[in-house]
């Protein structure tokens, strides 16, 4: 007899890049190559009062992303990472056993594990054959009562245009329709302004990405009061507290560092460029990335052996086996070193 409940016993979990950083190039977590600035680090050394509670609501950080973003901080989230706020998003705007919520059927492989955990009835709508979203196949949705979409997308790199997402968001104005913003500072839009206008949109965004700050487990989100109301409430069902004193610190000295960040991402951006480039002109199909990684493939390519024979050789990045996209590798933009020694070794397994 188990002693796990029926839902712990059948449920399917997440399942995340393996976390093995010493010795090798690690480019399966699109984590950020680079490390934070001297200013945050000086900041998470110097927190205090480590004895007493966090601001419950992240207030400092709040208000310092409010200005940054020109948003009322009543109008910010923060939380214990983007995947925290997802995670909430299910249980504040929608209802178990009702309408669907719906999404890609290539995107974040969490969307539905969430969907499963909190009995939310969920269907996934096809992408194209070129892996991109098409925006009319959200507007006349039936039996829904919400969307999320990750922009850029992930697994696939892709952006949709703005007129496209804007589309979708004036054709589903009584859903809440979440877009995850996790790769945006990659790509070339942000939904925000979108998020300013409607009451029903939420975007979700993370400090793990662009800002170098995966080990603090910090995310935000913008949103109508309601909107962040209702995330509120349910986190304080969970942990009143769930942003600790030393990530806010790091979070709010990053954002006053912003000049860094700005200098690594046009780094990962022309690392990122450069590298598909090289790649296609040895004949891989690599799609037209807006984020921190690039998903690729290649007549006659197998993408598992790829995947061993390269960690083989120390370097480590991401397989899906998942439907469509079984033969495609994600692999994260590292440094211009990092990323020649995983074009040497591509080509030293004769892929």
């Amino acid at each position: 007899m188990s002693l796990l409940s029926k839902k712990a016993q059948k449920i399917k979990e997440y399942v995340a890049g393996e976390q093995i950083n010493e010795g090798f190039i690690k480019l399966n977590s699109n984590e950020n190559p680079y490390p934070p600035s001297k200013a945050v680090l000086k900041a998470i050394k110097n927190v205090q009062r480590l004895n007493f509670y966090p601001s419950p609501r992240a207030d400092e950080l709040r208000k310092t992303l409010g200005k940054f973003y020109d948003i009322d901080p009543d109008n910010v989230f923060v939380g214990n990472g983007s995947d925290e706020i997802l995670g909430f998003t299910y249980l504040a705007f929608f209802d178990s056993f009702d309408k669907d919520i719906v999404f890609p059927d290539v995107t974040y492989s969490f969307y539905p594990v969430w969907a499963e955990l909190y009995d939310v009835n969920y269907r996934v709508i096809p992408v194209r054959e070129d892996f991109a979203v098409n925006a009319d196949d959200y507007l006349n949705l039936e039996n829904c009562q919400g969307i999320i979409l990750a922009n850029p997308n992930a697994p696939t790199s892709l952006e949709l245009g703005f007129d496209e997402i804007q589309k979708i968001v004036k054709a589903n104005q009584d859903k809440v329709i979440i877009i995850d913003e996790a790769y945006v500072d990659f790509g070339t839009y942000s939904c925000l302004e979108l998020a300013k206008k409607f009451e029903n949109i939420l975007v979700i965004r993370t400090f793990s990405k662009s800002w170098s700050l995966a080990g603090i487990r910090c995310g935000y989100a913008f949103g109508s009061k309601e909107l962040i109301k209702g995330i509120e409430k349910i986190r304080d069902c969970f942990n009143s507290y769930s942003v600790d004193r030393v990530a806010q610190a790091g979070a709010i000295a990053a954002i006053q560092d912003y000049k860094y960040t700005q200098k690594t991402i046009e780094k990962i951006k022309n690392t990122r460029d450069r590298v598909i480039k090289v790649l296609r002109e040895k004949g891989y199909t690599v799609l037209d990335s807006k984020t921190n990684f690039i998903f690729l493939t290649k007549p006659g390519f197998c993408a598992k052996t790829a995947l061993e024979k390269l960690k083989e050789q120390k370097i480590l990045v991401r397989h899906f086996n998942l439907p469509r996209i079984n033969n495609y590798l994600r692999v994260s933009v590292g440094t211009d070193e990092q990323m020649d020694k995983f074009i040497q070794a591509l080509e030293k397994n004769g892929q």
